[in-house]
């Protein structure tokens, strides 16, 4: 039964999954016409590039960096981000949560049992300080891995405090009753 599912993280999966081989793809055509032709003989797209980093100088470390460093961001976030969990239904401490790899290019798939599944709640004062220990760790961690989810995306919120043991009554019991 699906109790979680991040449609946003879908999407951004899909865009990373095509972004990421097209930079890398293009990255690797700077790197080979720089490398294998004279600057005569490049294309006009690397030739301006060349001229534009020529006259940024020594300066052309910061916006380098600052390009690293967002997509290693991003990177990290859509690794942490979770698509779907399901619970099983004959057995409601087993679920099945499905999330990027860590290359972002295939879907993982995983098993566990309600007891390794730990929410953490981060509090800080600093907004940004709270930010940047969400995007390093996320606000989940099943046996050794963490993940990053979002409590509004859960069917109820039921779901969540069984399946991160805040509450011991199943959700289905609680179904059945009403």
């Amino acid at each position: 039964m699906l109790i979680y599912r991040d449609e946003t993280a879908s999407r951004t999966f899909l865009i990373m999954a095509i972004s990421i081989p097209l930079v890398l793809v293009s990255s690797l055509f700077f790197i080979w016409d720089i490398t294998q032709h004279e600057q005569k003989d490049r294309s006009s797209i690397v030739k301006k590039l060349v001229a534009d980093s020529r006259q940024l100088g020594v300066f052309i470390y910061f916006p380098i960096m600052g390009g690293l460093s967002v997509a290693a961001l991003l990177l990290r976030v859509h690794s942490l981000r979770v698509l779907r969990i399901y619970q099983r239904r004959e057995q409601p401490e087993r679920y099945l949560i499905v999330a990027p790899s860590n290359l972002q290019l295939n879907i993982t798939k995983r098993e566990f049992d309600r007891d390794l599944c730990i929410s953490s709640f981060i509090e800080h004062e600093n907004e940004l300080a709270r930010l940047g220990l969400l995007f390093s760790f996320g606000n989940m961690q099943i046996d050794r891995s963490r993940y990053l989810v979002d409590d509004d995306k859960f069917r109820a919120n039921i779901y969540r405090t069984y399946m991160t043991n805040e509450t011991n009554i199943p959700p289905r019991l609680i179904e059945k009753a009403m």
